[in-house]
């Protein structure tokens, strides 16, 4: 579900296209800003003018007008961490590893470009805590709302 939100209809590597220096109009990843402080790290030489986390909603959405799809900071997933092909059909949380291994999914302010790509994901164990980690949050909001336009919203929180 992460996957298909994000990539919003795209089979590029980035809702946005092929091109990693492009990231830093749609998310908040290793780049520039963040090459001053880990000049030992690789990072892509597009700027998105911050170190560290980022305020959410601060770069384009994608299709579906999600934002924060890609970068600032790594989206813990329902999904148990393995193989795709060792998931059960009618669990779509993926395979019994008899661990707490999660998937983290969209890459963060830390990760060099690649590793936000819609496909990547990362395991970690349930407790793993850091500046690299967040949620999503979504309500869905029903048709008799108040509000007709809204159907859905997601907003990433850090």
């Amino acid at each position: 579900q992460w996957e298909y939100a994000c990539r919003a209809g795209t089979i590029t590597e980035w809702f946005f296209g092929n091109d990693m220096e492009e990231t830093s109009h749609f998310g908040n990843v290793r780049d520039a800003s963040a090459k001053k402080l880990f000049p030992e790290r690789l990072a892509i030489e597009s700027d998105d003018r911050h170190e560290f986390t980022s305020r959410v909603r601060l770069f384009r959405a994608n299709a579906f007008g999600l934002h924060d799809m890609c970068g600032n900071v790594f989206e813990w997933c329902s999904d148990r961490y393995g193989g795709y092909s060792d998931s059960p059909e009618d669990d779509p949380a993926g395979p019994t590893t008899g661990d707490d291994t999660h998937v983290m999914r969209g890459g963060s302010w830390y990760i060099w470009a690649p590793g936000s790509r819609s496909a990547y994901r990362e395991d970690a164990s349930a407790s793993t805590r850091g500046s690299q980690h967040g949620f999503r949050v979504v309500r869905q909001v029903s048709p008799a709302s108040p509000f007709p336009s809204a159907s859905k919203q997601a907003v990433a929180a850090p």
